[in-house]
């Protein structure tokens, strides 16, 4: 039922999505932020070497 109020349970793409990346995103979105812009997770920041874990 849509009530318009927004959905705090946040499935596991949205979870998933904010584990890897640190960056909040929308339920059923899946590596990309609230405004649709592609976030790098963990492995891919390593890769780089932007990352380091300690």
């Amino acid at each position: 039922m849509k009530t318009g109020k927004p959905d705090l349970i946040a499935n596991a793409l949205a979870a998933s999505t904010a584990s890897s990346t640190g960056v909040k995103t929308h339920n059923g979105a899946l590596g990309v932020d609230i405004h649709e812009k592609r976030s790098p997770n963990d492995s891919e920041m390593a890769k780089l070497q932007v990352w380091r874990p300690w």
